[in-house]
Order: C-alpha cells, then structure tokens, then sequence
C-alpha cells in the first residue's frame, strides 16, 4: 500500500512509500502565467537491496517542456494521448537520487500535477498528486488568454482591450 503524508510550507510536497522506495516531490503552490516550474522528485531506497524503478510524469497538454526539452507522446488507449516525462533510475541499497524537470506553465486558472507514476518489479504504485495556482503576469496588457475574471488588474471592465470579453461591460 501507499502512505501519503501532505504537508505545505513554501513547497507542496507528500511522501509515498511502494517496496522499500520512498518518493516525494517538491513544487511551489502558486506561480506567475508563462513563468518556469520547477519540480524535483526525491527517490530514496530503504531497504538493503538493489531497486530497478521507472518513473512516468504525466504533463498537462498545454504546458511547454522546457527540461528535458522533450516530453513523450504515448496513446493510453481508445486514441487518447498523454504528454509525459520517464526515466529508468537504479539504486543501491540505502540509496538517494533526485530527479528534476521543468515546465512552462502558459494558462491562468491551475496546473494539474497529476499523480507521480512509479514501477517496480512490474507493479505500479501512484504517488502524489496536486494543484498550483497560476496567478496573472499583471503587465497592463489584457492579453489573448486574458480577461476580467482572471485576469482583473490587465483586464479592467473599463478597458478598451476588454472588449474580447463579452461579459466585460
């Protein structure tokens, strides 16, 4: 079974454990639109035995891989997609690795952290899964993806710009 503990500080981070491997994965709770996420998932083997794990990161479809450069593209079934980063890690006995990756986050609302795919020994173990918020890049332009709910300080029901909103007023 999995045990997941969820605490928050600065960073969201929750801790699960699947054959003597524990994994947690740091991120921040809110970011800037169009700012660089940054996500590190920690792996530790608690046992004395050599551990062989495959790791997949689900990403949301309209973030932009910015390292590694390039998310894989694999059809889940009846036609439909997913985005994700893998890596095969090996560790020894009493072992700790990290992983890091990063994405550009482009839409307000939230980023979906879906939940950390883990593999061992052909079973398959979920980890954490969360939120962030995306707050909006106040720039003084109401841009494209912008309006006066998401977006108040750019897209003021006043503003001419805010015309693409038909609910602006």
């Amino acid at each position: 079974t999995i045990t997941i503990i969820f605490f928050a500080i600065l960073l969201f981070s929750a801790i699960a454990f699947a054959q003597g491997v524990e994994i947690t994965r740091e991120y921040p709770h809110e970011i800037i639109e169009g700012s660089q996420l940054d996500i590190t998932i920690n792996l530790k083997n608690t046992e004395n035995a050599y551990k062989n794990i495959q790791i997949y990161e689900k990403i949301e479809d309209d973030a932009e891989a910015v390292y590694p450069t390039f998310a894989e593209s694999i059809i889940v079934g009846f036609g439909v997609s997913e985005r994700r980063f893998s890596w095969n890690i090996s560790l020894n006995p009493f072992e700790q690795k990290q992983i890091r990756y990063s994405v550009r986050v482009k839409k307000i609302e939230s980023y979906n952290m879906f939940p950390t795919r883990m593999m061992i020994n052909d079973a398959i173990y979920f980890a954490d899964s969360g939120l962030i918020d995306v707050k909006c890049l106040a720039n003084s332009f109401c841009e494209e993806w912008e309006n006066s709910y998401n977006c108040p300080q750019d897209c003021a029901k006043n503003n001419i710009e805010c015309l693409k909103d038909d609910d602006c007023g």
